[in-house]
């Protein structure tokens, strides 16, 4: 499992072999500067060159080498909405896991002066505090926590990063797949 709900507790189930020392690192990945850098959801590929993990440690084991035991690690740093790398390295070899926690999606009408954007949570509730980036351009909440992206005279679908904090998620202007029976 890779995918959390905010209240969810994030764990990991690894098949260990001829590992005698684990190193297992979490680096919190910051998602509205990533997206907004490369365009692109976060996968295992990122490079983490000049990063610090936001949590480490050593694991030991007295293991023989040809047996192969399944470990569970528990993260409870992993308590807010985010995106996370997860790499262990042991005996030479890295491994990665991509966990996110949360989500951002939205709803939309068409307004007098353009689209109406709400943002909801992973939860389906609205996020009042978020904002949208389109078309290199920041739009805010109004205190109703709708988001008015003006109407265009070139209409197209349309990369779009929804924002909350720290937390970030890309989707589409024009993309029909965000809208889901809850909505």
């Amino acid at each position: 499992k890779t995918e959390f709900g905010l209240g969810d507790k994030v764990a990991l189930d690894v098949d260990v072999k001829n590992v005698k020392t684990l190193i297992v690192k979490v680096f919190e990945i910051d998602t509205f500067n990533y997206l907004r850098a490369t365009g692109r959801e976060v996968d295992a590929s990122i490079d983490l060159d000049g990063l610090v993990a936001t949590e480490e440690r050593t694991e030991t084991y007295p293991d023989e080498p040809l047996r192969r035991v399944r470990r569970s690690f528990e993260f409870p740093g992993l308590d807010h909405a985010g995106v996370w790398i997860v790499e262990m390295i042991g005996n030479g070899t890295s491994s990665r896991a991509v966990i996110r926690k949360g989500s951002l999606r939205y709803v939309e009408h068409a307004g007098a002066a353009g689209q109406v954007l709400r943002v909801l949570d992973g939860e389906g509730k609205l996020a009042p505090d978020a904002s949208v980036l389109f078309a290199g351009r920041e739009y805010r909440a109004d205190e109703r926590g709708e988001i008015v992206i003006p109407y265009s005279t070139a209409p197209a679908t349309k990369p779009l990063i929804l924002r909350r904090g720290e937390f970030a998620t890309r989707t589409t202007l024009g993309d029909l797949s965000r809208f889901n029976a809850a909505a």
